[in-house]
């Protein structure tokens, strides 16, 4: 929301000093607890983990970032893929982008 670190301190009555887990994350001593995802069984994930394991893989881009890769030759396919995977994760779908060269 743009709130300063000042300010969210006000907001949670908290006092803005060297000893606050804010300002440690803020100065990098320490790190904010990462989110778990639990996936829910469900159609949707059984279908992007068929994908993943018949046609796709994953690549370690960056230390935290990934790609989903899936060689097929329906651009379709690859779209509905798209979707499903935004609406497991409850992402925003992500136009896949077409290779020419992987699907000769």
């Amino acid at each position: 929301m743009g709130f300063g670190l000042t300010e969210v301190c006000r907001i949670l009555g908290w006092r803005e000093n060297k000893i606050t887990t804010l300002w440690e994350w803020k100065h990098g001593r320490h790190r904010p607890p990462i989110t778990r995802w639990i996936p829910e069984p469900s159609e949707k994930l059984a279908y992007v983990l068929g994908v993943l394991i018949g046609d796709g893989y994953i690549v370690k881009e960056h230390l935290h970032n990934y790609d989903i890769e899936i060689l097929v030759k329906d651009y379709d396919f690859a779209e509905a893929f798209s979707k499903a995977l935004a609406k497991m994760l409850n992402k925003k779908i992500q136009k896949p982008i077409w290779s020419e060269s992987h699907n000769r």
